[in-house]
């Protein structure tokens, strides 16, 4: 069977108190294992949103992939 390995790019607020930051470097770790592209990014002082610096980030990651 063919597998799919799709880059991954995985921002969030380490003051977030809907989701816990620790799942996102679960996430990264089990992802890490599967695919050949992945970047994690916590921002500091944010809570469940994205901020600019975060999303700069997710933009510049998405300009590698489509290179």
């Amino acid at each position: 069977t063919h597998q799919s390995n799709p880059p991954v790019f995985l921002a969030h607020g380490e003051m977030d108190n809907v989701v816990n930051c620790d799942e996102t470097t679960k996430a990264y770790n089990r992802l890490l294992k599967k695919t050949l592209m992945i970047e994690k990014y916590i921002e500091k002082d944010l809570y469940h949103s994205i901020g600019q610096e975060g999303l700069s980030k997710a933009i510049n990651f998405i300009k590698k992939v489509i290179k």
